[in-house]
Parts: C-alpha cells; structure tokens; sequence
C-alpha cells in the first residue's frame, strides 16, 4: 500500500482532481491559498521565472471564501479563479504545472488560511501517494509573496546534498522601501520584522532547539513527515506555528539562507496576527513603535536551560534548591506549571541524557517559552522597544536605528555578519 493512504482516508474532507496523471519525476508540489489576494499573478510569474530543475513541479493556487461571504467578495474570486485558470492554461509547461481551484462557502467554523493550506497540502500528498514517493516536497507559499530565481535550484541542490532533511526553511526580506506603500508602512515593515528575526535570533542563544521561523510562506516539508504529524491544522489564523511545532519535534531542520522569499509589506486585516496585522496595528498607533520581549528573559530561560545535565543526576529537593536561585518571576512561572512533578516524570521515562533533554524540550516546547515570556510581561516590566531591545541585544556601543539592526540581523542569517548578540 502507498506510504499516505491510510492517511488520505482518514483526514482528507475536501478534494480536487488534477486531471493529468503525475510524472514518475515528480518531487516538488508549491501550495498558494488565496482569499482577497489581488496579485496572485505576481506570485506565480515568479514561479515561472525561476531557473529550472531536473524534476517535475506542480503549483496549486486556491480561491477560497466561507460560507456568509459579501457578494463583491464572491465575485472577485470567481473573476481571479478564472483569470489564473487561463493563465496556469497558457503557462504550463511539460515540467511545471500550474493548477487553480475555487473552494466557494467554506464551513464558516473551519474557513480560513489553515483549512485552505490544509486542502491543498492533502492534495500534494495525493499526488506523491499516486507515486508512492513519500520523498516528495510540498513548499508553502503565501500569494503575495515573490521568489527568487533559485527557489528551486537552491532547494534541489540541498535537497540532494540531505535527503533525510525533514523540513526546509527559506530566507525571507519584507520590502522596506520603495513607492508601492507609504513611507510609515515600509517603517512598519522593518520594526515587524526586526521583530521576528531578534526573536529566532535570541532565541536560538538560549539553547532551545526549536528556534526557527514559523512563517508560512517559506517552509518545505517531506510529504512522509507531514503525513507522519497528521497534517496541517484548520486554524483561521497561526497555522503555520502549530503546524511547524509539530514538524521540528522529527528534527533534521534544515535553514537556506541563500534563498531569499520576498514577502508582501501590505497592511491586512484577513487574519488576526501575522505580518499584515502587525503592519496595521504599527501604523495605527499613537507611536509608531513596536514591543518585544526584555533580553532579560532570554538570559531567564539560558541560565536554566544550562541546568538540564544537573537536573538528570539530581533528586527532586536539590533541583528544587537549584532553580530557587533563578529568578522570581520564571520561579513563579516554573511552579505554576508543576516543574518538579514534570522533570521528574521526564527522567522516570528516559533511559539516557540525551532523550532526557529531548523529552523536556517536548514538554518545555516553544508554546511554554511564549507562554513564559507573556506571563513575564503581565508580572513585570519586561516589555520594551524592539529596537532598544536589539541593540541590548547587540551589545551595542552607539544605538543603530531600525534599518540599521534589520540589515545587522539579515547579515546574521544569510551567515554574513561581522558580529552576533548573545544571552
């Protein structure tokens, strides 16, 4: 039996046919939801564009709206339905093939980005199951995002160089100039994301092992492993993060940042968070400022993260007596989530250090690190300006202004950097 038919029959609800059979070299399948988005064309052209690849590609694009929808809404899709209907017709190639559909009144209690995502990643699994090629990749775009012409080529070539890779994450550089936008949204732009990039950035400083981007635009997962993890969630809003929680726990992550994903900098009030609400609410508000976690949090969470080889060895009142001389807020956060009770489980259930640590990182995942981080904020004066937070951070001597920190953090991710923070 293919490698996803158990899956398939168990969770894929809503399905659509693509008519041609797939290609024995079929490896990479692209996913677009599409809901009020005017210039999915853009994002497809740069599809097009980009330089090719021994293997064949297929791209999904989904219209979709919920059930309730405004009549101008309706119709706008349908329109976009059939204007990218005919150009996916006129634009398909041997190699590459583009794919629309329309899901019109979607269950308004499931309607949204994850559903959509969802639908169409079953679909790709579909294909690979056709196959049986449980190796095959489903990249997850957003419809106005651009990629760069080595979408492929980069992603084939690490691909080959890791095939026990079990997820890719691209690069990605929000427009932050230009005439497209007013000035205050490419300002927005940059404090957003300054934002994301401290964050995965200190993070990782941390020792935590799950300190990547959670962006779903720029991930590519191995059809096995998303069948593995039961698939995308139907969440209207952070699907991506709940998703790609699960996909880091199977490890082998791998980051590319040679491939540089061009997100939209819009403002947007499609979903409640993400890029185009953080954009909106910066630009809305009486500052235009943006809050971020206190670097001192961070140095919380490394100090006792250095403590896990200890607390193996340890009895329950000596690791008790070690975190007391954390400090009180992450105690008080630590007691509340009945700490001693839940190592000492951990250690009761591993037989070596090594699964120890990777078991409390199951436990202490990144939803408890949010977690902390907020609970530190309600409990003290832990919230600060991103930028007084990056150049914290940073170490800086002289402050640098926003697009100063932004290139400094890009240059840490594309591996180009003269110098990097630390806890």
């Amino acid at each position: 039996m293919p490698f996803a038919t158990s899956y398939l029959e168990k969770h894929q609800k809503i399905k659509f046919e693509v008519t041609e059979a797939p290609q024995g070299l079929l490896c990479y399948i692209v996913i677009i939801p599409a809901y009020r988005e005017p210039d999915v064309l853009s994002t497809l052209l740069s599809i097009k564009n980009s330089k090719p690849v021994d293997a064949n590609i297929e791209v999904y694009v989904l219209f979709n709206y919920p059930e309730g929808e405004s009549a101008e809404t309706k119709n706008e899709a349908g329109l976009q339905y059939a204007q990218t209907s005919e150009w996916c017709n006129t634009n398909s190639t041997s190699s590459l093939l583009f794919k629309a559909f329309l899901a019109p009144d979607l269950p308004q209690k499931h309607a949204g980005v994850g559903l959509a995502r969802k639908i169409l990643m079953d679909l790709a699994v579909e294909r690979f199951n056709n196959i049986n090629n449980p190796n095959g990749i489903i990249l997850s775009l957003d419809a106005d995002t651009l990629v760069p012409d080595n979408y492929f080529t980069g992603l084939h070539k690490r691909n080959t160089e890791s095939p026990a890779t079990n997820c890719f994450l691209f690069n990605f550089e929000h427009a932050t100039s230009g005439f497209a936008y007013p000035a205050n949204v490419y300002a927005a732009a940059t404090l957003y994301e300054l934002h994301l990039r401290y964050y995965k950035q200190i993070l990782e400083s941390t020792g935590f092992p799950y300190y990547y981007y959670t962006i779903g635009s720029a991930f590519a997962v191995r059809a096995s492993v998303y069948v593995k993890s039961g698939g995308m969630n139907k969440r209207k809003a952070g699907e991506d993060f709940y998703f790609l929680q699960k996909i880091y726990m199977h490890d082998n992550i791998r980051f590319l940042p040679e491939i540089i994903l061009k997100p939209s900098s819009r403002i947007s009030d499609r979903v409640p968070f993400g890029t185009g609400a953080a954009i909106t609410k910066i630009v809305g508000g009486a500052n235009s400022t943006y809050s971020t976690y206190h670097p001192g949090l961070f140095f919380m969470l490394k100090d006792f993260f250095s403590l896990l080889p200890l607390f193996y060895t340890m009895k329950p009142e000596e690791i008790g007596n070690k975190c007391m001389g954390l400090p009180p807020v992450l105690c008080r956060f630590l007691e509340t989530n009945n700490y001693l009770f839940n190592i000492n489980e951990i250690k009761q259930n591993t037989a070596s250090l090594p699964s120890f640590i990777k078991r409390f990182y199951q436990w202490f995942d990144a939803f408890k690190v949010i977690k902390f981080l907020n609970y530190a904020r309600e409990n003290g004066s832990y919230n600060i300006d991103v930028c007084t937070a990056v150049n914290l951070y940073l170490g800086n001597g002289n402050e640098l202004n926003a697009s100063e920190l932004l290139r400094a953090l890009r240059d840490v991710d594309r591996g180009d950097h003269a110098y990097r923070g630390s806890c």
